[in-house]
């Protein structure tokens, strides 16, 4: 009778330790559907993590059937079809800036019109000393991210920021001049989405000659709607 109920008690601290091993901040996978299944959890229990944290699931028929044959629950398998990127997959009710179905962060980088710095193209370079595109005056192009932390900046860092980015999310970044002693220089500044959303709206998008990274910059892509 001793033997069985230190067994129980095991196993409930091993599921204990299992769900707190996940935390909010963490972006749950297919890989982390089998470490829970595997480790005996309910598939009530799988599901409501599945609704409460962020999730980036592989819904391809070939991981579907993955899960299937290592022995996930049907019911866990339609959680994330239904939900692929887990709670960021419901928008919260009057919140504007959440694109369904979009598994990246969006990023708007624009410019508004300046005619003592017309001729100016400043660089913008993304996390690790990446250029992507020089913004030219009156233009935006977008960025696409996975979640996470992620920095955009002008001039090698002289300004912009780091941020940690949702997906499904809107971000924009307006690039300005301000005076110096010798000469203007570019800075970036984080605009909220109802500001950034107005601004963009009439802008055209940036010109291929100024896109340095091809694979990373989009302008073909619709603008917010205001």
């Amino acid at each position: 009778m001793n033997i069985l109920r230190i067994f129980l008690r095991c196993s409930v601290l091993i599921c204990c330790f299992t769900i707190g091993a996940f935390t909010q901040d963490q972006i749950l996978t297919n890989s982390d559907l089998l470490a829970l299944t595997k480790a005996g959890l309910s598939a009530e229990v799988i599901i409501a993590k599945i609704k409460s944290s962020a999730g980036k699931y592989d819904t391809s028929t070939e991981k579907l059937k993955e899960l299937k044959d290592a022995g996930v629950a049907d019911a866990v398998i339609l959680a994330v079809v239904e939900n692929p990127l887990g709670k960021s997959t419901q928008a919260i009710a009057g919140d504007e800036n959440i694109i369904p179905g979009e598994n990246q962060a969006v990023v708007y980088i624009y410019r508004r019109k300046e005619f003592s710095t017309r001729n100016l193209q400043p660089s913008v370079f993304i996390d690790d000393d990446k250029e992507v595109a020089r913004i030219d005056d009156g233009k935006f192009f977008i960025l696409k991210f996975d979640p996470g932390k992620h920095k955009i900046y002008v001039n090698k860092g002289f300004s912009g920021a780091a941020i940690d980015m949702k997906a499904g999310r809107r971000y924009f970044f307006r690039v300005t001049y301000k005076p110096g002693f010798w000469k203007a220089r570019g800075e970036m500044e984080f605009v909220p989405y109802e500001q950034g959303t107005l601004e963009v709206a009439n802008m055209e998008p940036l010109e291929e000659k100024w896109i340095k990274d091809k694979s990373r910059v989009f302008v073909m892509v619709s603008k917010p709607k205001n």
